[in-house]
C-alpha cells in the first residue's frame, strides 16, 4: 500500500503532538508548512484529478515565473502547495501568520503566534465529523459521478459504432460548405 502522506514541501514539520492528534482523527491527515508562516490543513488521497489539477497549477506557476509576473514569497508557496496536491493533498483549511494581508483571512484562520495550536485539531475534528454525517453531500457527489460516467459511456458507445465512425471520417475528409447566394437589386428575389 502506498504511503498515505505527503512529502513535506519544506524542512519544517508540524509539531508532533498536533500531527499525532490529527492522525488519531484521520490517518490521512496532513498539516503542511508552506512558508512565511502559512500552514495548510488537509487530507492526502492521491487521485488522477488531483494530479491533473496540480500539473495545471505547476504550469501556471512556471508561466508566471517566465513572464516575471510574480511575488517571490507567494510564488514559492504556490509551488509548494501544487507539489503537495500532486501527491494527493486536498486542503481543508489554510492558516496564516498574524501579520498576513492575504485575501479571505479571518480571525479564525489567523494563527496567534504564527505557530499551529490545538485549535487546528478542534477544527479538523469538527470538519471530519460534518463530512462523515453529510449524506446529502455524498449522495450528490455520487449522483454527479454516476452522471459523468454515463455521459462518458454514451460517448464511448457512439465512437464504437462503425457506421458513425465512417460518417465522421467521411465528413472530416470532405467537409460540406453551404454558400448562401447574395441578393442583388437585379435578381428576381430582390423584387
Amino acid at each position: 500500500m502506498p504511503d498515505p502522506h505527503v512529502t513535506p514541501p519544506t524542512s519544517r514539520l508540524a509539531p508532533e503532538p498536533i500531527l499525532t492528534a490529527l492522525r488519531d482523527v484521520d490517518p490521512a491527515a496532513e498539516l503542511l508548512y508552506l512558508g512565511q508562516g502559512h500552514w495548510a490543513l488537509g487530507r492526502c488521497r492521491p487521485t488522477p484529478e488531483r494530479y491533473t489539477a496540480a500539473m495545471k497549477m505547476l504550469a501556471s506557476a512556471w508561466a508566471s515565473a517566465r513572464h516575471g509576473a510574480f511575488e517571490e514569497a507567494s510564488w514559492y508557496r504556490r509551488l509548494r502547495f501544487a507539489r503537495a496536491v500532486r501527491e494527493g493533498f486536498a486542503q481543508m483549511e489554510a492558516y496564516h501568520p498574524p501579520d498576513c494581508d492575504c485575501p479571505n483571512v479571518t480571525a479564525h484562520t489567523r494563527l496567534d503566534r504564527g505557530e499551529p495550536d490545538a485549535r487546528i485539531v478542534r477544527d479538523f475534528r469538527r470538519a471530519i465529523w460534518r463530512w462523515r454525517r453529510d449524506t446529502q453531500g455524498r449522495d450528490f457527489e455520487r449522483r454527479m459521478r454516476q452522471a459523468d460516467e454515463a455521459r462518458k459511456a454514451a460517448i464511448r458507445a457512439e465512437y464504437a459504432d462503425p457506421a458513425r465512425a465512417r460518417a465522421a471520417d467521411r465528413w472530416m475528409r470532405h467537409p460540406v460548405s453551404i454558400v448562401k447566394p447574395r441578393t442583388t437589386p437585379t435578381s428576381p428575389r430582390a423584387a
